[in-house]
């Protein structure tokens, strides 16, 4: 029952798309026409929030799974639409020396994605805490898995670096996270620990020690991609 309305505000809410008797029939209505015609995008985005919802429950031992539900509602009341990024590379080059965050290799212009360090899925916002930049295959090899706490710490110390500036977005941190150094690296220690029990601690690399700066092979790998 929990799915037969889409959408929260506008022409969308409280649409009634179907009708149903429990374990007789299932009827859709043409209220699915208008939903379809008038609300595409609101659409899209409550199918993927409702989709990551159970995804992450199910990803989770079953009596965690009302624990999933409850941190995820945290997010998806806060959501925002996705942003483009790209006007935070110049930005971010500054605080990471121009090279990736994962690998430690320099990036250049044309190969530079920005990342959520904890993933877009869970998180729902394009805040500036939350993005690193990060080479393209980095990025992609890391998807939305988790990264082990010792990046984490490196981004605490990449906040603080930006709250110790007069940039505009230290006040957006601030607003975030917390006013001192104690309470914004409280705070997203906390945002790490929920976002590991909504995903289950499905570490990229399969460990949470997992780091590609000190992997050789992989380096030797991305500097390959770089210069094709």
């Amino acid at each position: 029952r929990r799915f037969h309305n889409v959408g929260s505000h506008g022409n969308l809410s409280g649409s009634m798309f179907y009708r149903f008797e429990k374990g007789k029939n299932l009827i859709i209505t043409d209220d699915l026409h208008s939903l379809i015609a008038n609300g595409t995008t609101e659409l899209e985005r409550e199918l993927e929030a409702r989709w990551s919802l159970l995804e992450g429950a199910f990803s989770l031992h079953h009596e965690n799974y009302q624990l999933c539900n409850d941190l995820r509602e945290i997010y998806l009341k806060k959501a925002t639409e996705r942003k483009n990024l790209t006007g935070n590379i110049g930005f971010l080059q500054g605080y990471q020396g121009n090279s990736c965050f994962y690998c430690g290799l320099d990036l250049n212009g044309n190969n530079a994605h920005v990342d959520h360090v904890l993933p877009r899925q869970v998180v729902q916002h394009d805040l500036i805490w939350n993005l690193v930049l990060a080479h393209a295959h980095c990025n992609e090899q890391k998807s939305d898995r988790l990264v082990g706490e010792h990046y984490i710490q490196k981004l605490i110390a990449r906040n603080e670096n930006i709250m110790g500036s007069n940039h505009p977005w230290k006040k957006e941190i601030e607003r975030e996270l917390g006013s001192s150094p104690n309470r914004r690296r409280s705070s997203l220690k906390e945002h790490y620990l929920r976002v590991g029990q909504i995903l289950g601690w499905n570490y990229w690399g399969g460990s949470p020690t997992y780091s590609p700066d000190r992997d050789s092979f992989y380096k030797k790998l991305v500097t390959l991609l770089n210069n094709s």
